[in-house]
């Protein structure tokens, strides 16, 4: 993942975590924004792509609260 924030940046990617039937990490996310942040990948991108474009995305249908800040 932090390849592609470094190739393509962070204008339409959403860092997301699977939590279906296999095996899933609930810190996916959490920990893909580190490795971002160590990986030189500037702030304003990892809560981007790890925040603010899923609220974005998800806020069009209506039913997602949307919160800044």
């Amino acid at each position: 993942m932090v390849e592609l924030l470094k190739q393509y940046g962070g204008e339409r990617i959403i860092v997301d975590s699977a939590c279906d039937w296999g095996i899933s990490d609930s810190l996916g996310v959490p920990k893909t924004a580190r490795l971002a942040l160590e990986s030189g990948i500037p702030e304003k991108t990892v809560k981007r792509v790890c925040y603010a474009n899923a609220l974005e995305v998800y806020g069009k249908s209506g039913q997602t609260a949307r919160r800044t800040g």
